[in-house]
């Protein structure tokens, strides 16, 4: 089950952070727009077994996350990036 863990006073001390959906079984890439605007991709594995890519956003931090992007027929996703606020690009294969 994939998680996040955050730091406040430069990597000392580590805690867990957010609720991600519960279907999310692996992160495998982030990026952010600035401190509340993100987005992860994600890997989550189907009634079938069948791993697929997702990608999730926040709004606020990384405290919550929606999935905002399922496509079966690309099984991997493995970078993301922010161009602008509204432009977001993702690098993966399919099959």
């Amino acid at each position: 089950k994939g998680l996040f863990v955050k730091t406040t006073d430069g990597g000392r001390n580590w805690f867990t952070y957010g609720i991600l959906p519960l279907k999310i079984s692996y992160l495998t890439g982030m990026d952010f727009l600035d401190a509340n605007t993100g987005v992860v991709i994600t890997s989550i594995q189907d009634t079938s077994l069948s791993m697929y890519s997702t990608i999730i956003k926040t709004t606020n931090g990384g405290l919550t996350w929606d999935e905002i992007l399922n496509i079966d027929s690309v099984y991997e996703f493995r970078e993301i990036k922010f161009i602008d606020s509204d432009n977001i690009i993702a690098l993966g294969w399919g099959g």
